[in-house]
């Protein structure tokens, strides 16, 4: 399992969707078996999808929930390349058992689509002096 606490992970929310960690998610990359640690206090909203692919459902609270919690992990709080963020993504949700399908277009949703998100990210981060 990618996830090595993920039976037992406490979050804390106000509004059902945005969540932040009450105690650290630990991840286990399948292909390199580098461990990253999400500290308590991350914090996500789950799986962001454009408006206009919104309908189709393609993301949410699903089995790729906790990917979701990697993915916004690796993009509000280091300063990794969008390209591996995004690719870590992809591997966490097959590891997970996504299907491929789902997996895809998730992916290159996040691929193509979430640059300005990236962006604004990186800025937070370059703000909060954590260069």
């Amino acid at each position: 399992m990618p996830f090595l606490n993920k039976d037992a992970l406490l979050v804390r929310t106000s509004d059902g969707k945005n969540v932040v960690l009450a105690e650290e998610l630990l991840y286990q990359s399948p292909s390199t078996g580098t461990i990253t640690k999400i500290p308590i206090g991350a914090k996500s909203d789950g799986g962001s999808e454009p408006r206009i692919i919104a309908p189709l459902g393609l993301t949410g609270y699903g089995i790729e929930w906790y990917s979701y919690l990697l993915h916004d992990y690796y993009y509000q709080r280091t300063w990794l390349p969008k390209e591996f963020c995004d690719s870590m993504l992809l591997e966490a949700m097959r590891s997970q058992g996504v299907p491929e399908v789902k997996c895809m277009e998730i992916y290159l949703g996040v691929k193509l689509g979430a640059g300005k998100a990236f962006d604004e990210d990186r800025a937070a981060l370059e703000k909060d002096g954590n260069i």
